[in-house]
């Protein structure tokens, strides 16, 4: 893990899969240990390039492009590119979820969406568009009693008061 960084940035010159497939995995232990010391750029910039090295190793694993996106998502956010983080990402990931039939990964994505909304727009965020889709689209997605259904419950109940639907808002 020390050396995860390196070793990442040593198998992306590679063209054997295997070793692609290590770039990959190197770049997720070396963002997480960045993001885990609070230089969450650095983690960006790693997750950025393992979603580049995976595109070139299997296009077709959809699935774990969407867990490389999300990842990129969560460090987008304190990165200072919370916006990015909502509009490019979540929405890519979402996408591909969609595609997947993953709701799961769907409701991952919306919450990373709406975090990352809050934090750029604070409380005047909850009255757009933008916002209002992203928890009409984490309340088809949220399976019951989980963290994703808490969160987007929220969120939902910010946008009704918003709204001045405060009925609604206080039920939620």
């Amino acid at each position: 893990a020390d050396h995860a960084a390196e070793l990442a940035e040593h198998f992306t010159q590679a063209t054997d899969p295997a070793d692609l497939a290590k770039a990959v995995a190197y770049g997720v232990t070396a963002a997480q240990r960045a993001m885990s010391v609070f230089d969450y750029g650095e983690a960006a910039r790693l997750l950025e390039r393992a979603i580049d090295v995976q595109e070139v190793l299997d296009p077709e694993d959809k699935s774990k492009r969407c867990d490389l996106l999300l990842t990129l998502g969560e460090a987008l956010m304190p990165a200072g590119e919370p916006q990015r983080a909502a509009n490019e990402v979540a929405e890519e990931a979402f996408t591909i979820a969609e595609a997947l039939g993953d709701r799961e990964r769907a409701s991952r994505a919306c919450r990373t969406a709406l975090h990352a909304l809050r934090q750029y727009g604070a409380a005047t965020i909850i009255t757009t568009a933008v916002f209002r889709e992203w928890a009409e689209r984490g309340d088809r997605y949220a399976a019951p009693d989980t963290v994703d259904r808490v969160y987007v419950d929220v969120e939902r109940n910010f946008v009704a008061v918003g709204n001045s639907q405060f009925g609604q808002g206080w039920t939620l």
